[in-house]
């Protein structure tokens, strides 16, 4: 297999696991997020599921939030924790 072929598989797998609730939530519990962080971490995997990217997660994010005092903090909180815990659902766009 060459390498672009290689790479196109590893993706391919990557969406099948996230694709798959029971990945989300085991690695969620396990994550030492905040409250507000694990739910909006939710809706991130929701948005991905759908195909969304991270942009339309924040957008969402923003649109539903932003009457709550700190939605901003919390979402950047999110997005570290996301990433540092490994899931951040869109590392894969993010290596193209």
């Amino acid at each position: 297999m060459d390498r672009a072929g290689s790479e196109d598989a590893r993706r391919a797998n990557n969406q099948k696991a996230w694709d798959d609730p029971m990945v989300v939530v085991e690695g969620l519990d396990q994550a030492s997020c905040g409250a507000h962080a694990k739910v909006l971490a939710m809706e991130g995997f929701a948005v991905a599921q759908e195909r969304g990217n991270a942009e339309d997660w924040r957008a969402a994010i923003a649109q539903r939030h932003c009457d709550h005092p700190g939605w901003k903090e919390h979402l950047e909180e999110a997005e570290r924790c996301m990433r540092a815990s490994g899931l951040w659902p869109w590392s894969h766009e993010e290596r193209s």
